[in-house]
């Protein structure tokens, strides 16, 4: 059985539905994934979109996983504890 992740059926269900063009759609689902990915990994209930713009720009600047731009933007603070040995390696978790 070949299918959809389910975090991201709805975007394209939604993409489909408004004749959103393949290449956008890939290029929104591309943006939303950056996004989430490195969303998963906060604290915050909410992301300011300063901040946003900053996650989508370390993308595009050639980071490639989350843990290389988390620490570029997010306070160890905002960071999920069970993620801190994983990002900030040579800080010790308290």
């Amino acid at each position: 059985m070949s299918g959809v992740p389910t975090a991201i059926a709805a975007l394209i269900a939604a993409g489909h539905e408004t004749n959103l063009p393949p290449e956008q759609l890939d290029k929104f689902i591309r943006k939303y994934r950056e996004i989430n990915d490195v969303a998963r990994l906060l604290t915050l209930r909410e992301i300011e979109t300063n901040k946003i713009s900053k996650i989508s720009e370390a993308f595009e600047s050639g980071c490639v996983f989350s843990k290389e731009v988390v620490p570029r933007i997010f306070k160890k603070e905002e960071i999920a504890k069970q993620y801190h040995e994983a990002i900030f390696p040579d800080i010790k978790s308290n």
